[in-house]
């Protein structure tokens, strides 16, 4: 009996058996569907690229949408109350010369109100001293009320008393931290919403 032949006893006609064929975004959100907790819902990015140059942003007071060869947001964001959001963002250095203690501050902002916020702190007394330090920051928060067609952003601010000369860099380095190379790097934004 060949494979074919086999085949076709199994499938008897049987209802038990269809063609599933193409899942569409019609099928993926309909009402009667239970997603588990932990399901990813839906996954929201923007990717910048620096086009072979260096690009760099000075931090200032008070915050500003993170912007290395674009802005850091994305819109039209619609999430459910109570899920979880996700976020990662990096693919720069934080940059700053200090002479005392300070700190440096991250937020996702949805142009009302705070959703997750980082503290980049720096404690040192050499005033000629440099952090160049890699930037990769990773938060689970919970969706909020009335979250429907929202734009999300990456913010950035010094301390009020934080002295000039923080900023972001977006470039390759060669091995030393004020030496660089023209390839792209890649600044990014990710969100995620997760069943709860």
């Amino acid at each position: 009996m060949t494979r074919a032949r086999e085949n076709a006893d199994i499938h008897d006609g049987s209802t038990a058996i269809t063609t599933v064929g193409t899942v569409t975004a019609g099928n993926l959100s309909n009402a009667s569907i239970v997603y588990p907790s932990g399901h990813v819902i839906k996954y929201w990015a923007v990717v910048r690229t620096t086009d072979g140059t260096g690009r760099s942003q000075t931090v200032e007071t008070p915050y500003a949408t993170v912007n290395l060869g674009g802005l850091l947001q994305i819109g039209g964001i619609t999430a459910t109350e109570g899920n979880k959001f996700r976020a990662t963002f990096g693919g720069w250095a934080h940059n700053t010369h200090a002479d005392n203690t300070y700190s440096s501050l991250y937020r996702i902002h949805d142009g009302a109100n705070r959703l997750a916020g980082y503290e980049f702190y720096y404690d040192t007394n050499d005033q000629s001293a440099q952090m160049n330090a890699p930037i990769s920051l990773t938060s689970v928060f919970q969706v909020p009320a009335n979250f429907t067609n929202k734009t999300v952003y990456v913010q950035v601010a010094r301390q009020a008393s934080h002295p000039a000369g923080t900023y972001l860099q977006a470039r390759c380095l060669t091995g030393s931290p004020n030496s660089s190379s023209s390839c792209n790097t890649f600044p990014f934004f990710e969100l995620i919403e997760i069943k709860a």
